[in-house]
């Protein structure tokens, strides 16, 4: 018989402690992980440049992107994200928050895949981003 006790308090003790471990576990807070708000962005200009001060004085070709929600830098400076592939180097023309310009080198862009995705956003993905669709370099100088 006090084998059988001994064997009913061990549950019961087993029963306790997972219960207050539960309990535990629902009133840890929950993780915030913040996901990017994505907004929609189009490319209004694929055009080739003869030099350009980003590229110290070398041609390239500058990407124009325009959307409804402005290009509004944070803490971290705005990318572009063609692919797996990133470019750093923007401006804003004529001082309009709604389009921005990245110039990226000649072989940087002969590199990028037809058809990639087009995205511009900060280093870490976190915050705003905005989807511009995708990249048809055939339209290299047509609009």
């Amino acid at each position: 018989m006090r084998k059988h006790q001994t064997g009913l308090t061990t549950i019961l003790i087993v029963i306790a402690a997972a219960m207050s471990a539960s309990s535990a576990v629902a009133q840890l807070p929950k993780p915030t992980t913040s996901r990017p708000t994505v907004s929609s962005a189009a490319i209004t200009s694929i055009r080739k440049v003869a030099s350009s001060p980003y590229l110290n004085g070398k041609a390239g070709v500058e990407i124009a992107i325009h959307s409804d929600t402005p290009f509004v830098p944070f803490t971290q400076p705005l990318k572009l994200h063609i692919g797996y592939q990133t470019f750093e180097h923007s401006r804003h023309p004529q001082d309009s928050r709604n389009t921005i310009v990245f110039v990226i080198s000649k072989s940087s862009f002969d590199s990028l895949a037809d058809g990639a995705e087009v995205a511009v956003g900060f280093g870490n993905q976190r915050g705003q981003r905005w989807e511009a669709g995708r990249l048809f370099k055939s339209l290299l100088g047509s609009y």
